[in-house]
């Protein structure tokens, strides 16, 4: 980046949000100065948006917890520390954007946050009599709310209702990751490495990792009846047919997945980081872009 006076700047103490419309790259947002806190680790800060709106930038050292990331800049929307304050929380554990006046969040001590007309909210999801509610994962719309957390727990709040739904017959496992295709077929992964479904009548496991998987599922999203997840070094989609396998490298090697998202069936595109490319000016961190057959580089 040039400041006019043919001097760069050095973008790697500024982080920037990048674009590409289909043309090439370009800069949509670069950090303010002082936005982040300098003592805070950048993977722990986290980016996701909202349809036809703004981008939320969240995570450690964010001022007032979330910030809506605008063509003008970024501003604040309601202020959302002094409530993670009170549960002696730092930051959101995990955000999902609904629409441009709801956004859901959680925090590991099993506090789920809403925003609505500009003001944030708290609900505490009751614990079981023994235990806690370390909440992990989230997926909502306008009608169901659905919230992973440790110890076999998976919550389920319907509109118009006040409290969560423990579910019974959940498969053992810490579930980090939740997706709701519908409301007879909702997905979630687990600490066990496996994809557990439910069908309308009950829980079960619909696929299972192993070591050539590296186990863990790191994220998921999906359209229609297709779900898309991924390991740290596999790429799968589920149909009701079963799991098929999109990219596999070896789990020891280098590259890994970071992240998954789409816009539908032919445009699904995942974040993938190679350590070799760490001291280059651009980073570590690609984007890669499944068009429902191959895979491109962007």
């Amino acid at each position: 980046l040039d400041n006019g006076e043919g001097v760069a700047d050095d973008v790697r103490n500024r982080p920037a949000v990048l674009f590409n419309d289909g043309t090439g790259w370009e800069v949509f947002y670069q950090y303010e100065e002082g936005l982040l806190d300098p003592l805070s680790p950048p993977d722990n800060v986290r980016l996701t948006g909202i349809r036809n709106g703004p981008l939320l930038l969240y995570g450690m050292g964010i001022e007032c917890g979330v910030r809506f990331i605008e063509e003008t800049g970024s501003v604040c929307h309601g202020d959302l520390t002094s409530l993670l304050a009170n549960t002696g929380q730092l930051c959101l554990f995990y955000a999902f954007a609904v629409g441009e006046d709801l956004v859901y969040g959680v925090s590991e001590s099993g506090r789920v946050f809403e925003y609505r007309e500009n003001t944030w909210t708290e609900t505490i999801i009751t614990p079981r009599p023994v235990g806690d509610v370390n909440a992990f994962g989230l997926w909502a719309d306008g009608e169901m709310l659905v919230v992973g957390a440790n110890d076999q727990q998976i919550f389920i709040r319907k509109e118009g209702e006040t409290n969560f739904e423990l579910q019974s017959g959940v498969p053992v496992g810490n579930y980090s990751e939740v997706w709701v295709l519908s409301a007879d077929n909702i997905f979630a992964a687990n600490s066990a490495g496996q994809l557990v479904h439910y069908d309308g009548t009950g829980w079960s496991v619909a696929w299972s990792s192993d070591a050539e998987d590296c186990r863990t599922i790191y994220g998921m999203w999906g359209v229609g009846d297709t779900l898309y997840f991924i390991t740290r070094n596999a790429f799968f989609k589920w149909t009701e047919s079963g799991v098929e396998t999109v990219a596999q490298w070896p789990c020891d090697e280098r590259p890994y997945f970071t992240n998954i998202w789409g816009n539908s069936a032919t445009e699904v595109f995942l974040g993938v980081h190679d350590s070799q490319y760490q001291g280059y000016d651009c980073g570590a961190v690609f984007l890669v872009w499944y068009d429902g057959t191959h895979i491109r580089q962007l």
